[in-house]
Formats: structure tokens, C-alpha cells, sequence
């Protein structure tokens, strides 16, 4: 039976698995050859970023079809692979290696930025070790090689079974100016999630700025189309690059739009979308210079 460890990294505003103004000192991967499977480039860069640092051969493949590409002509020890994706998902990408792979079997780690209860079993179905919620960290990544490639031993309490955040939007009685400009973006926050790297932070931030007029047309879209599919599509999506860029209140509204859809909850898909929607824009429009 596979072994199925979930990693709960809630990434709550004061929940973090990196200090504050600590760089971790990067190890000698150099032997381990890693590939990094997802559709967003905001995660592929910040992965990509971290693994570099530590000297592993890393491969990025932006859809299951080019991952089972790359996987047909290379030997992997580890593929991190998004659950989530247009075209062949996390799952069938994973089954397909598989059945291609009848020597040594790479480490196959889900990637998703909200994993549902029900989707535990589907991963250990599909033939995947364990699931990382998204964005992953160095930390993270230092258990994940240090368990399945380096078999270290491991404290159990890293390796926590993920709980779901609330679906009920956060209230705020009273926000003032200086915290609603930390909730649009807070390079602090950023910080966290590139090792206190703040030239990258930036470009992650910028990364996801660069996409948000595409995810915005594809809101309208679903909303004028009603389309539930297209809208948990959109926000999955901009949940998951959002996490990692330090931009709260996207976060938490692209979100509870996805929530509100996997839980099968009746919404005002209008109200919810426009929130969404002042939440895009506010990054859109955001100052860098506010940052600072």
C-alpha cells in the first residue's frame, strides 16, 4: 500500500515555514534530477528558483502532455506534478508515466493550491506518493528530497493531514489604509515564500500581474456564459499564483469562489465574481512603491 503523506501548508498570514530574515543554506542536489509539472508559470519560476539553488537538474513541463514527453526520453528521481491542469490533469499524467516506466519509478508528488478530503484516495489511486499544497518552499522541499530520495528520517509532525479552510469570507469591521494596502500586496509576505529573496518576490508579483487581464476576460466569460467548470477553472488557477505572491485579498477571494464550487454551495455567482474581480484590479492597479 502507498505510503500517502499530506503536508499542511496553511499559509495563513502568521503561519510560515521559513523565519523571518533567515536564508536556508542550500545542500548539493546536484545528483537528483527533478521535474516541476504545472500550467502556471508563477509556480514553475518560484519551484524552479528554489531548486536551482540547491543544484538539481530541474525540468518544467507546462502541461501533462509535455511531462509524459520529457518523461519518455529522461530518468527522473522526482516529479512534482499539479493536480490540476487543461488537457490531461495531474492524475491521468501520472497513470500514463506509470504504465510508460518499468524500471526504476520516479517519486511522483501532487501539487494543488486546495486539496478536497476526497481527493487524498484519487492521489494514491493514480499511482502519486503524497500531495504538497501549493506555494512549496524550501523547507518543504528539503523533507520531500530528505524523506523519498536522501531517506532521512523524518518527524511525523511535518508530514500533518491538511485540514480545509473556512468557506465563509473573512470579516473586517475595521481595515485601515496602511493594512488594506498590506492585504493587495505585502513583500513581507512575499518574502516568505522565496526565501527571503526580495528581487524575486518582485518578479513573482509582477509574473502575476502580467496575467491577470487574461484571468479577468475569462471570469466574465464564465459569469456571462454561467459557467461553474470555466469559473473554478479561473480561480483555482489564480489561487494558486496568488498564494506565492503575497497578495491576500486575491488570494482569499479567488479562494472562496473555489470553495463555494467543490462544496457544491448555491452563491450569487455576480456578487462573488465582483469581489473577485475589485481584488484583481487592486493588484492590477497596485503602487510598488507602496510596497516599501
Amino acid at each position: 500500500q502507498k505510503l500517502i503523506n499530506v503536508i499542511n501548508r496553511k499559509v495563513a498570514e502568521h503561519d510560515t515555514l521559513l523565519p523571518d530574515n533567515t536564508d536556508i543554506e542550500a545542500t548539493d542536489w546536484s545528483s537528483i534530477n527533478i521535474m516541476v509539472v504545472d500550467d502556471n508559470d508563477v509556480n514553475l519560476r518560484l519551484a524552479e528558483i528554489i531548486l536551482h539553488k540547491h543544484k538539481a537538474r530541474v525540468t518544467t513541463a507546462r502541461s501533462g502532455e509535455q511531462a509524459i514527453d520529457y518523461a519518455s526520453m529522461n530518468s527522473y528521481d522526482v516529479i512534482l506534478m499539479d493536480l490540476h491542469m487543461p488537457g490531461l490533469d495531474g492524475y491521468e499524467t501520472t497513470k500514463k508515466i506509470r504504465e510508460m516506466s518499468p524500471g526504476k519509478q520516479p517519486v511522483i508528488i501532487a501539487l494543488t493550491a486546495n486539496a478536497l478530503p476526497q481527493e487524498k484516495e484519487k492521489v494514491s489511486q493514480s499511482g502519486m506518493n503524497g500531495i504538497l499544497i501549493k506555494p512549496v518552499s524550501d523547507a518543504i522541499l528539503r523533507k520531500v528530497i530528505d524523506q523519498w530520495i536522501l531517506k532521512a528520517s523524518i518527524n511525523s509532525s511535518s508530514f500533518n493531514e491538511f485540514s480545509l479552510s473556512s468557506i465563509e469570507p473573512e470579516t473586517q469591521t475595521s481595515v485601515s489604509q496602511e493594512q488594506a494596502l498590506r492585504n493587495i500586496f505585502s513583500i513581507e509576505l512575499a518574502k516568505e515564500f522565496t526565501g527571503n529573496n526580495e528581487e524575486l518576490a518582485f518578479e513573482l508579483f509582477e509574473m502575476l500581474r502580467a496575467e491577470l487581464d487574461n484571468y479577468k476576460q475569462g471570469i466574465k466569460k464564465a459569469v456571462k456564459d454561467k459557467d461553474l467548470v470555466l469559473l473554478r477553472e479561473q480561480a483555482h488557477k489564480l489561487h494558486g499564483a496568488s498564494r506565492c505572491c503575497g497578495t491576500t485579498e486575491l488570494k482569499e477571494a479567488s479562494s472562496h469562489i473555489e470553495n463555494l464550487i467543490d462544496q457544491k454551495i448555491n452563491f450569487d455567482i455576480k456578487a462573488e465574481t465582483d469581489r473577485l474581480i475589485d481584488a484583481i484590479e487592486n493588484v492590477a492597479g497596485f503602487d510598488r512603491e507602496q510596497a516599501s
